[in-house]
């Protein structure tokens, strides 16, 4: 129960804004099968009202090893291609929000380090990024504060050193 602001924008009132500001990748990430990895970012930049989606799109693809890969379809990706489909459809309206579970599935060590770059620069200029992940040391590196929930509870919130301290009493 409650509700929920993004980025300044009550869901419950103003939803079609808010839901503008987010961005969301699921850790299995649900694409149309049939589209290809370009058709998959005109369709996003349909959704958001992007502006020059072909330059934003070409340098995300190329951000994340997908260039040559353009026109192929989903359903003939594997899973860290897909992955990163999703990621880079995330991306490609510059949210203020991102909200990222277990990002890192299906992702090759390249692939990791590119995603943690890419979510650490977009850090950098302003975007909040929310990760849900079991991958504590990926986690570690990028976030400054962290929230263990257990059993759909918050028990600890915190920095790092806060959350050290705390688990003596979880």
């Amino acid at each position: 129960e409650g509700s929920i602001d993004i980025a300044g924008s009550p869901m419950n009132s103003d939803g079609i804004e808010a839901r503008g500001k987010l961005a969301f990748v699921p850790d299995t990430p649900m694409l149309f099968e049939q589209l290809t990895v370009h058709e998959h970012m005109l369709f996003i930049a349909r959704l958001y009202g992007v502006s020059g989606v072909e330059a934003r799109g070409d340098s995300l693809l190329e951000e994340f090893a997908l260039a040559d890969r353009r026109h192929a379809t989903t359903n003939s990706l594997s899973r860290g291609m897909r992955q990163k489909v999703a990621i880079c459809c995330a991306f490609l309206h510059d949210p203020e929000v991102l909200l990222l579970d277990e990002p890192l599935t299906g992702l090759d060590p390249l692939g990791r380090k590119r995603m943690c770059d890419a979510v650490a620069a977009r850090a950098e200029r302003g975007s909040a990024v929310l990760i849900s992940s079991h991958q504590l040391e990926i986690i570690e590196r990028l976030c400054s504060r962290f929230m263990i929930i257990h059993q759909g509870r918050t028990r600890l919130e915190g920095s790092l050193a806060e959350i050290r301290t705390g688990l003596g009493s979880f």
